[in-house]
């Protein structure tokens, strides 16, 4: 029963963020965004049941990405990846360390223990975030706030054995 009410929770929180969103179009992107977001999990845990090792189910899913990642930058593709790399490349490469890691963390978390948990912890990422925008300037609000407070109970009851 926690789990179904930290769900609830969490849901509740990311529509508090997106309440009065200025298009319907942006409201329909976010939703599908959250139920991608909600259902990987199911499909790497099943991958992970089946025996693929971590590393090389990582690996796959860079190969799988990395055409879409292309197609995503429309216009002068490589041009822009390289000037991007020439003005930024300490910055580049420790936020792909870090992307890179963190998701072997979660792929390795999610092999030990169960897809709630794990979720959990992923969701708990947008209290982060909203506290470095808090930090660096974003101001508070009340739904700012309520919608960190709901998100932080519903990872806490997501996780709750």
């Amino acid at each position: 029963m926690p789990s179904v009410a930290g769900a609830a929770l969490l849901v509740a929180g990311l529509l508090v963020q997106i309440q009065g969103a200025a298009s319907f179009r942006g409201v329909a992107a976010a939703a599908a965004c959250a139920a991608a977001v909600a259902l990987y999990p199911l499909g790497y845990k099943r991958a992970l049941q089946e025996g693929i090792d971590p590393y090389p189910l990582f690996a796959m899913s860079l190969c799988l990405a990395l055409p879409v990642q292309l197609v995503l930058l429309r216009t002068n593709r490589l041009a822009r990846v390289g000037s991007a790399w020439r003005e930024q490349p300490r910055r580049l490469t420790l936020g792909a360390a870090l992307c890179a890691g963190s998701f072997i963390l979660f792929l390795v978390a999610l092999q030990r223990n169960g897809p709630g948990r794990v979720t959990a912890l992923r969701n708990s990422s947008i209290l982060f975030a909203t506290l470095f925008g808090w930090w660096s300037g974003d101001p508070r609000t009340v739904r700012s706030i309520s919608s960190v407070a709901l998100i932080a109970a519903g990872a806490v009851l997501l996780s709750w054995k």
